[in-house]
């Protein structure tokens, strides 16, 4: 756990993973317990130890969907909660399996991640990554979503005639002027 922490800082800031290692709270997870809910606040970051875990953001219609799979012991989850000024979740975590996991608390997490900018740009350049991918995902759905609504309303096939479609009840071709 300590070499996860590690490889998020930079440096000097490197020590700060044995601080924040030494106030890890340990954790057995059970299969489908949630960790943490998309919109709830920020308490602690998460580290997984063993188990499996899977990350659902929300889609478009409000459904759950499967953003990434967490599977190897030593990485870190919820860590985006605690850039710059964010307090709330932006994903909701959940136990695939048992397992354990080393909870750190959050606020100790900020307080060393603001001493270190180099890990503070790195971090938000994966959440932009993982923003990108969130916004492509919502836009492949609304296109599908818009497609769909179009098929739906679009008239038969030669249904519309032109004669038709330009004159009103009653009225004939219009005259030249």
């Amino acid at each position: 756990m300590r070499a996860a922490l590690e490889s998020l800082f930079s440096g000097d800031q490197r020590a700060s993973a044995h601080s924040l290692a030494a106030q890890a709270r340990f954790e057995t997870v059970g299969e489908g317990q949630v960790l943490m809910t998309e919109g709830a606040a920020a308490d602690d970051l998460f580290v997984l130890c063993a188990g499996r875990l899977h990350v659902y953001a929300r889609d478009g219609s409000g459904a759950l969907g499967l953003v990434a799979s967490i599977e190897q012991p030593g990485q870190v989850v919820g860590e985006q909660a605690f850039i710059d000024d964010r307090k709330f979740r932006n994903a909701t975590l959940i136990a695939l399996q048992s397992g354990r996991v080393a909870r750190i608390p959050g606020d100790a997490f900020r307080e060393h991640l603001a001493r270190d900018q180099a890990a503070l740009a790195r971090l938000s350049a994966v959440g932009g990554r993982q923003l990108e991918h969130r916004l492509s995902a919502l836009a492949l759905e609304l296109d599908d979503s818009l497609g769909a609504a179009l098929t739906q309303s679009a008239p038969e096939p030669g249904s519309l005639r032109p004669e038709r479609a330009c004159s009103s009840p009653g009225n004939q071709r219009a005259k030249p002027i």
